[in-house]
């Protein structure tokens, strides 16, 4: 649900959502110089390694907390600017916070990254401001650049899902606070997503602005090797002598074990050009998956309009991952036919649920399932 909110001027209509890095600015700024070193030393330790602390290093670090939230609670709009790059960013751009519509915080995958990031959504949430995550992707620090790169690649999959629902009309991205290594991964990221950025200038209360920006991926590498891009994303087993072979950009792809998989900016390229891709044409299964296309397919799916085109798609890719790892999503519903109704099809799974129904048909030969069909039902 969206908080509502008074629009100002010339802002009738817009439906807001702002993402906000958070760092530990507020449990530094509050704490003297023997905790703030505690502060740094432990700043990408996870809850179950503060867990086993030793018992002063916890109690102290649980104090730079309490202080905090009591700093914070107190503090009048002066203050609280001081105590937080957050949110002095966020006043910055919005002096009633609520005019920021929907908010979403970003943090690392660590126990003090969570403590901050919930000061900060308290104290939105006391004045009436709708707060709807605080994102901490799974294993997000800045503990080593590996660590770093995979919580990054995690981070565009979960604001991918935030940002391409809900009808935002304005996505804002408040770089403020935060750390710097995410914030410059993110500003890239809000350029390709069409989004505004804001930040404090220096140490001023003077918020600076870069308006969207007319950027474009350019598909044609993707469109290309869709198949072994499909399969890297989805996690499926690509052995990295592939993506050698197909001269692929080192910068998309990294080497794990032997193996392939797509580097922050892989998935964040990826992921644009794939909206536009999988509303062209019927896609190349994913590389190594087991799939095929029964040849009528083709002709069966160029009926069908960019929306329902590109639903199938996305649906290969989940029946991709389904048949691979066993495990079967209740949007896909993969499942065997009742009866013998369309032969020689022997399985179903859907394709849309709304406006009428899609259904995708087809039956195994081997360990490879063809798809051969696609259907209208009530």
């Amino acid at each position: 649900m969206i908080t509502p909110w008074t629009a100002g001027p010339g802002e009738e209509g817009a439906v807001r959502i702002v993402v906000t890095t958070c760092g530990t600015s507020i449990l530094t700024n509050t704490s003297g110089d023997e905790d703030r070193r505690a502060l740094i030393a432990h700043a990408n330790r996870t809850e179950e390694e503060v867990r086993n602390l030793p018992e002063g290093e916890r109690l102290r670090l649980n104090r730079a907390v309490a202080r905090a939230t009591s700093r914070l609670a107190s503090a009048g709009p002066k203050d609280v600017r001081r105590l937080s790059a957050e949110l002095n960013g966020l006043l910055a751009r919005f002096p009633d916070p609520r005019q920021g519509g929907t908010h979403l915080l970003v943090t690392t995958d660590t126990w003090l990254g969570r403590k901050a990031a919930g000061l900060v959504r308290e104290w939105l949430e006391r004045r009436g401001c709708g707060v709807q995550e605080v994102i901490a992707p799974g294993g997000l620090s800045l503990r080593s650049p590996e660590d770093l790169r995979y919580g990054l690649t995690a981070l565009v999959r979960e604001l991918d899902g935030w940002l391409g629902e809900g009808g935002w009309t304005e996505i804002l991205f408040n770089l403020s606070g935060g750390f710097k290594a995410i914030n410059g991964f993110l500003q890239a990221y809000a350029m390709l997503r069409g989004g505004e950025v804001f930040y404090i200038f220096e140490r001023t209360h003077r918020c600076v602005t870069i308006p969207r920006m007319p950027i474009t991926v350019d598909h044609a590498l993707f469109a290309e090797q869709v198949e072994v891009f499909r399969a890297l994303a989805l996690g499926l087993p690509v052995p990295a002598a592939e993506p050698r072979r197909r001269r692929l950009p080192e910068a998309l792809w990294v080497e794990v074990d032997g193996g392939a998989m797509l580097t922050e900016w892989g998935e964040l390229l990826w992921r644009r050009a794939r909206e536009t891709l999988y509303r062209k044409a019927l896609q190349p299964p994913p590389f190594g998956s087991r799939i095929t296309y029964a040849r009528r397919l083709a002709d069966r799916i160029g009926e069908l309009d960019v929306n329902a085109l590109h639903a199938f798609n996305r649906r290969v890719d989940q029946l991709a991952r389904c048949l691979a790892t066993g495990v079967n999503l209740q949007g896909l519903d993969f499942k065997p036919l009742a009866g013998d109704p369309r032969p020689p099809a022997t399985h179903e799974f859907d394709v849309t649920h709304t406006h009428g129904a899609l259904r995708g048909f087809g039956h195994f030969e081997h360990d490879t399932f063809v798809i051969e069909d696609v259907d209208w039902h009530d």
